[in-house]
């Protein structure tokens, strides 16, 4: 614990009231609802807001090793939207896929990397994507960002093992990752090509995947882009109630029920993105900045490695729970529960 409140103490240095005001603030995440909270005037939130960024950075590494010390590391690289419909003049903004509502908006894009253990995970680093109409010649592919952070990472911990999207499964990461001497697993596309047993085909025609009555999991040797790997097949229930199929690459020779069962953590990722998003403010930045808009995201990101260090069993080891039990202890009411009270007035009203 001396550990933790040393690194939370260093922050108090620099950009201390802008993170607990995140950490203690419900609504709108701005400086107007923040100076309210922390009784600090603007002028010096603002100036916390063009905190040095290196800083930052390293505060929030420093508490991802603490948390995740002498623990099995996974690695996880996913991206994220980030929406400004309006923010037309805001530097970063770009247009990308929302994966919830399926339409490509006017948004920033990262790619994130986060270390997980068996309980927590703790955010480390994130990179912004912009497409080539808005950055022209320094265009810079997803997948290129998301090579650039593990090898940012390894150099700094020791990763067991990284979990991966099926968008960043290509010949590049996978080589590199190999050579780090690092096992991975990812989400692999059924119209890839692969050979197996001699044969080169689509990975969804290949006979030896043809699954029986109740058989779920099949795991098979093979080559991918010359390199050696394997295969796994998992049938689960689909969104509609049909059965589907879905493949699986990696390097590890596990069983292939375990490799799903492992491949499973890497959604801690998308239940921190959405804490942040819903919990402590990561869209609600209302600057024009590039500085104010990647000092926010850091900031909100250690509020969250801040929330994740306290959280225990009995908040069910999750921020969510965690951020509601502060909140309500300095008496301020979650959106939620200023639903049920304004339902219960309004019930009375028609019994009355």
């Amino acid at each position: 614990m001396q550990q933790i409140f040393q690194v939370v103490s260093d922050l108090c240095s620099f950009a201390s009231n802008y993170i607990f005001g995140l950490l203690k603030t419900t609504g709108r995440k701005n400086v107007e609802s923040i100076t309210r909270f922390s009784k600090v005037g603007s002028k010096k939130l603002y100036q916390e807001q063009l905190s040095d960024t290196n800083k930052l950075k390293d505060a929030l590494q420093n508490i991802a090793k603490i948390g995740t010390n002498g623990k099995y590391k996974y690695l996880i690289i996913d991206g994220t939207t980030i929406q400004k419909p309006y923010g037309r003049k805001i530097e970063n903004i770009t247009y990308d896929r929302n994966s919830c509502s399926g339409r490509v908006e006017r948004c920033i894009s990262i790619v994130a990397s986060f270390i997980s253990t068996s309980g927590k995970s703790f955010p480390f680093d994130f990179d912004f994507w912009k497409r080539i109409k808005d950055c022209g010649d320094d265009y810079i592919k997803k997948t290129d960002i998301a090579l650039n952070l593990i090898i940012d990472v390894c150099k700094k911990i020791n990763i067991n093992m990284v979990l991966m999207d099926g968008g960043f499964t290509c010949e590049k990461i996978l080589k590199q990752v190999c050579e780090l001497k690092v096992e991975y697993i990812s989400r692999f596309s059924r119209s890839r090509y692969v050979i197996i047993d001699g044969v080169s085909n689509l990975i969804q025609n290949h006979s030896c995947f043809s699954m029986k009555r109740n058989q779920r999991y099949i795991k098979v040797s093979g080559y991918y882009k010359n390199m050696k790997c394997y295969f796994v097949a998992h049938k689960r229930n689909g969104k509609n109630g049909k059965s589907e199929v879905v493949f699986y690459i990696t390097n590890a020779n596990l069983p292939a029920k375990k490799i799903v069962k492992i491949y499973s953590k890497r959604f801690k990722i998308e239940s921190g993105f959405r804490t942040t998003k819903q919990k402590i403010g990561l869209a609600d930045c209302q600057s024009r900045s590039a500085i104010k808009q990647t000092n926010h995201i850091f900031s909100v990101f250690l509020a969250y490695s801040i929330s994740m260090l306290d959280v225990c069993p009995y908040f069910k080891n999750s921020v969510d729970c965690y951020l509601n039990f502060i909140r309500q202890k300095d008496g301020q009411k979650t959106p939620y529960q200023k639903k049920r009270k304004r339902n219960r007035i309004r019930l009375k009203r028609c019994l009355s």
